[in-house]
């Protein structure tokens, strides 16, 4: 409660301070002076009007405001009103449940998450109209991963690849958020506390105080938020609490010049899912890594002898405990100067730094679920076990950019509005580091082994593998935050695992991290970008037009890898919209933006992934009727993405390329492929006010793509290993690879020094092939992928024996393996597009009582449809691996809304709400079958149980 109660004393100073501020005259409430409707400068939204879900024009597409029925683009728009009814500040929720057409974020794979409330979501990888969207704040920094909202005034969704203020961008949509604004001429306020049936509380400010110093008007905007979030799986929770304010000062009255100063820091502690839970040690009942997902999905007899009986939904993916904690910071600041140069020129002038920090996590192995005393479980209990380890990345973003519009005739009927705007972002650092907890001796030095100094861990000596009871005690993990452990009397410190070393520089390593700079990531970078954009409205505003350029510019530097990229390309959008009559116009519009694929991105092949781009075109009708009651627009599209990229799923991965002797191909980070797609379809989105106490809002989305590219993966060979003419195995310095003749004795460390009398043989590859004259040293090759799964028995992984060559064709296997396919095939041309579903409705309708006894009484409605959604395509083995459509269970769900608003007095006003949502609590399992085989192995309980929200508000 912290950060709320020092809001609270910020607004109540600030509220004296403008109060006591020398004024002659009081002047009324009607004075333009002191109103909030005076004239905005070009690059301010207009306040939607309260109580309603209209949202007439928008900043999000050149960072100047502009009607929306006058832009020839597509956008849905939620603002504080919406948000408030549907009781949520949460991003990820509007996104995944209210907004129409947003497509899951998930990689479409069947372990992924994000899948369901309380999942880790990266805020990047949400999809509309099947292509990628970014989200950002205000127009100009990444909106943060945390989808906290209390700070936000409207949520907009621009469709398609419109780019002209945000640059760099994906094909499918831009998200932005738009803070709250500090507001002249207004005093009003709020404190909101909210709870709901999972344990959840909430706390909000939200306060705007005015008032003038030194005869210029100034006000202040105010919001904090304390929550502890609950979720309805056990040891999932969220406690969050951020301070956000808003100071706007009128510097210079005559000329409309503003100041606004905004600064934001915000924090949050989680517990999140992250390690999918299975169970192993129990093979008469099911076989060792089955999923537990799975057992409850199918309702399989073993749940009952597995953990005391007591798997639930609740629980299954929460043995991992408070391992998977994160702990997440960010901090906001902007600056932004607003003034009428001349009579039909204003400029602007911003400055932003985004500053981003995250401790997150996650156990580097996790052990499956095993039975009490088996299997390295020491505990007398069922237990898990894991190694902790920690991810911390950290960023700094910061930015300037420059805005002037100029206003012009040519004749009386032919206006216009030229603005042009000039940036540059840079990024002087982003870094991420791996750490894990080592040993230390009694001074607290670290314990290390001198010949291991270049290894993964520097030659320290890690904490072992950490054994929980999961029913006794569920949440007794190591917690990241601490720093140092006692483990059987040994003290454990957290420690970084990469350490420069100059000794160690390679040019691919110039730093010298130990073992390489894999799990060592530090960049730094800058993009400058200049831009154009007409707007012209035709014979008396009958027609509006736009036809607007951008070029970016971006370069990067690898520090960590040695790497330096960088990439450059156009943005164009051209349209026009025709009122062709009062409530009514058509509209036409084309659009293209550019993205560069940076950093360490590869492609499966060791290739620098290509630069991407979007191209669309859209068509439609907007209306606007009965003064702004009735708007909304009707638009057909089509949108093509080039060069999307998509990272190798971990199935994939491990078929195509098995941890061989000789390690992976995929060594390098974030393995990807790219392909191109199209889209096409019709979106709808209305909101309408019918009479003064009715809201309604109605959206739709029907989106069918197809994929251009058939790609398959090859299958690497990662076990070679040393071989002379006559077939023998051979040890690094070139003698033959002995091995017992009797596998009583195992195969010596260095793979030829044995006791005196021990039998011993060559080993050769036939014997690898067929068994030695004891039917001994056979290899076992692995179905799917020809890994060599016993090669620690045989002796392949003695030191010397192994090529260290990895990525060979599976054609080189030396053992004669063929796969049944010749690879994974991952797209296929002409199939649907995959991730989000074809058809979605979203809708909320709210009634205000304001007569008999009904009167501060709201009843209302919100509810969504999702119907055929395609998740990914798999390879059926079952089948002869032909390419099939796994489908998720249409999905319906209605949420009811109910308020009172009671006054207090003169000015207070409370406002009591409860929504209950999923009302009729339907939730489906999904059997999600692996991308590479098709063999079930995970389930998914889909959608939040019914839960109900309480929300009290105080006004004033």
């Amino acid at each position: 409660m912290t950060a709320l109660r020092a809001a609270l004393a910020a607004a109540s100073l600030l509220t004296g301070v403008f109060a006591q501020a020398p004024s002659p005259r009081t002047p009324a409430a009607s004075d333009p002076a002191n109103s909030s409707t005076v004239t905005l400068s070009p690059f301010e939204v207009t306040a939607d009007v309260s109580d309603t879900y209209q949202a007439l024009n928008t900043s999000s597409l050149t960072g100047t405001n502009r009607s929306l029925d006058r832009l020839p683009i597509t956008a849905e728009i939620f603002n504080a009103q919406m948000m408030s009814d549907l009781a949520t500040s949460d991003v990820t929720a509007l996104l995944t449940k209210h907004f129409t057409g947003i497509g899951l974020p998930d990689n479409g794979t069947s372990n992924a998450t994000g899948l369901q409330s309380g999942d880790v979501i990266s805020m990047g990888a949400f999809t509309s109209r099947g292509l990628g969207t970014k989200l950002f704040r205000n127009g100009h920094l990444f909106l943060g991963n945390l989808g906290e909202g209390y700070s936000y005034e409207r949520m907009e969704v621009i469709r398609g690849p419109q780019s002209l203020l945000f640059g760099i961008s994906p094909a499918g949509a831009i998200m932005n958020a738009n803070t709250k604004r500090a507001t002249m001429g207004q005093n009003k306020g709020s404190i909101m506390v909210r709870a709901d049936s999972h344990g959840t509380r909430r706390y909000e400010l939200d306060a705007n105080v005015s008032g003038r110093l030194a005869q210029r008007r100034v006000a202040l905007r105010v919001a904090a938020f304390d929550a502890d979030t609950r979720f309805w799986r056990e040891f999932i929770r969220a406690d969050g609490r951020g301070v956000y304010a808003q100071l706007a000062a009128e510097l210079l009255p005559a000329s409309q010049t503003t100041l606004r100063v905004t600064f934001e820091e915000r924090s949050m502690l989680s517990v999140q899912p992250r390690a999918q839970s299975r169970v192993t040690g129990i093979p008469t009942i099911v076989p060792n890594n089955t999923p537990l997902s799975v057992l409850l999905g199918t309702k399989n007899p073993a749940l009952a002898q597995i953990a005391n009986g007591r798997l639930t939904w609740e629980n299954i993916d929460t043995f991992a405990g408070n391992s998977m904690y994160q702990f997440r910071r960010e901090r906001f600041d902007e600056i932004a100067l607003s003034s009428r140069i001349l009579p039909w020129l204003h400029g602007q002038v911003q400055a932003y730094e985004a500053y981003a920090f995250n401790d997150s996590a996650g156990p580097s192995t996790f052990q499956e679920l095993r039975p009490p005393l088996s299997l390295n479980n020491p505990l007398n209990a069922w237990a898990v076990g894991y190694l902790p380890s920690v991810l911390r990345n950290e960023g700094v973003t910061r930015g300037v950019r420059g805005l002037l519009t100029a206003d012009f005739k040519i004749t009386s009927k032919l206006k216009n509005q030229l603005v042009v705007n000039w940036e540059k972002t840079t990024n002087p650092y982003s870094s991420s580091f791996g750490a894990r907890w080592y040993q230390v001796d009694a001074s607290g030095n670290f314990v290390r082994n001198p010949a291991q100094l270049n290894n993964t861990d520097g030659g320290r000596t890690i904490m072992p593998v950490q054994w929980v009871d999961v029913l006794a005690n569920p949440a007794g993990h190591v917690v990241a935050r601490q720093r140092s452990y006692t483990v059987n009397g040994i003290t454990y410190v957290r420690d970084w695992q990469k350490y420069p070393n100059p000794a160690n520089a390679t040019p691919d390593n110039p730093l010298g991290f130990n073992a390489g700079s894999a799990s060592a990531t530090l960049s730094k970078g800058h993009t400058p970008a200049y831009a154009a954009v007409l707007y012209t409205d035709w014979f008396g505003d009958r027609v509006s037009s736009i036809i607007g350029v951008r070029h970016d510019e971006s370069y990067v530097t690898a520090i960590s890898q040695g790497l330096r990229f960088q990439g450059s390309g156009t943005t164009g959008n051209v349209g026009a919209v025709w009122k062709f009559s009062e409530p009514a116009s058509f509209y036409v519009g084309a659009s293209s933006n550019f993205s560069p694929y940076l950093t360490n991105i590869r492609r499966w092949d060791g290739v620098p992934a290509p630069s991407g781009r979007g191209e669309s075109l859209e068509s439609g009708f907007k209306v606007n009727a009965l003064e702004g009651r009735i708007s909304g627009s009707i638009t057909a599209f089509q949108t093509r993405a080039i060069n999307l990229t998509t990272a190798l799923s971990a199935e994939v991965r491990t078929v195509t390329d098995p941890a061989g002797i000789n390690g992976r191909w995929y060594i390098f980070q974030s393995p990807v492929y790219t392909y191109n797609r199209t889209t096409k379809g019709v979106e709808v989105t209305l909101s309408a006010r019918p009479t003064k106490n009715w809201r309604t809002m109605f959206g739709f989305s029907q989106a069918n793509g197809i994929e251009a590219d058939n790609l398959t993966l090859p299958f690497f060979y990662n076990d070679e290993f040393r071989t002379n003419a006559q077939g023998q195995v051979l040890l690094g310095d070139g003698t033959p690879l002995l091995v017992p003749v009797s596998t009583a004795t195992r195969v010596a460390t260095d793979g030829k020094t044995y006791p005196a009398g021990t039998a011993v043989q060559p080993l050769t590859v036939a014997i690898l092939r067929s068994g030695d004259a004891n039917g001994n040293y056979r290899a076992q090759i692995a179905a799917d992928s020809g890994l060599i799964q016993n090669a620690g028995a045989l002796g392949l992984t003695v030191p010397g024996v192994g090529t260290g060559r990895t990525g060979l064709p599976i054609s080189e296997h030396q053992l004669g393996f063929v796969p049944v396919v010749p690879g994974i095939q991952v797209r296929n041309g002409g199939e649907a597009t995959s991730g989000f579903p074809r058809h979605s409705f979203t809708a909320t309708s709210m009634h205000t009582f304001s007569q008999s006894r009904l009167k501060g009484l709201s009843l209302g409605l919100n509810g969504r449809a999702d119907l055929k959604l395609l998740r990914y395509y798999y390879n059926n083995a079952a089948k002869g691996n032909t390419r099939t459509a796994y489908y998720w269970e249409d999905q319906i769900a209605i949420n009811a809304i109910a308020g009172y608003e009671l006054p207090i007095g003169r000015r207070l006003k409370w406002r009591m709400q409860i929504n209950v949502n999923n009302v009729f609590d339907r939730r489906s399992v999904e059997l999600a079958p692996n991308v590479a085989t098709g063999v079930i192995d995970n389930a998914i309980l889909r959608n939040d149980p019914r839960t109900w929200v309480w929300t009290n508000t105080i006004s004033f």
